[in-house]
């Protein structure tokens, strides 16, 4: 773990143990003998749109390619 560049702390993680490796959000967490209640701080997610925008590309280029194979077949 890095504070401003800084290495401050090192930790170990075991992937091959489910409990470990599982990365879901809980509501309660327990740290050694405490149980410890999360809160909801309202995350802001990241909205992708290079899918819809890929999508609309290919179909221009495709119209593009059939008009052209159109004015072809037409000389």
């Amino acid at each position: 773990m890095t504070d401003g560049g800084e290495l401050v702390d090192r930790f170990a993680v075991n992937l091959f143990q489910p409990s470990e490796s599982e990365i879901q959000t809980r509501l309660n967490l327990e740290l050694g003998y405490e149980e410890v209640q999360s809160g909801n701080i309202g995350l802001v997610v990241r909205k992708e749109y290079w899918r819809p925008i890929l999508l609309l590309l290919l179909v221009i280029v495709v119209m593009e390619w059939w008009v052209y194979t159109k004015q072809l077949a037409w000389q």
